[in-house]
């Protein structure tokens, strides 16, 4: 039994050895990044000696992007990167439009992280500038509330969730 386990250990921990952990995982990366760099560099250096629209100038423009192409896919490959950027990343910023009593529109952009406080301020903002409810108002909305059948939070108090052609001419309720 014991040998079994002596092997059993003996076989985890070469296994072990293969898989980078910790800082050899950096390292790799590490190495990814500082060939591509170099490669990067020297297919740049050989592009600015040829004449722009030559096939010399062609082949190294080819061999750059296959080689960036290629980088990505290593990345994400060996999980240092998403596949899908556009998957992985949230949009940051957010507009908020307000449109005026003449029809126009004005859009603001807004990033993320002050989009409560830019709320908060233009809800100040009206609250100064919008006029106020009158009472008059109050009641005026009321009646109208009464008259066509709505309750004080602006629900129809006739529909009960089926469509139904109401009978004008039944008293019966």
């Amino acid at each position: 039994m014991t040998t079994d386990r002596r092997q059993y250990m003996k076989d985890y921990r070469s296994k072990q050895k293969d898989k980078p952990v910790g800082g050899q995982a950096q390292r790799i990366a590490v190495q990814i990044e500082e060939s591509y760099l170099k490669h990067k560099e020297l297919l740049e250096e050989g592009l600015k000696t040829t004449m722009p629209g030559s096939n010399a100038y062609l082949k190294y423009s080819q061999a750059l992007d296959d080689m960036e192409r290629k980088h990505r896919e290593e990345l994400a490959d060996r999980g240092l990167a998403p596949r899908s950027l556009g998957a992985a990343v949230k949009s940051g910023w957010h507009f908020i439009c307000y449109v005026a009593r003449g029809g126009s529109v004005t859009c603001t952009e807004v990033p993320a992280d002050k989009l409560e406080e830019a709320l908060r301020k233009r809800a100040e903002e009206d609250a100064v500038r919008l006029p106020k409810e009158t009472t008059e108002d109050t009641q005026f909305v009321d009646e109208l509330n009464r008259e066509y059948g709505f309750d004080e939070d602006g629900n129809d108090r006739s529909y009960d969730g089926v469509n139904r052609e109401k009978d004008d001419d039944d008293d019966s309720k």
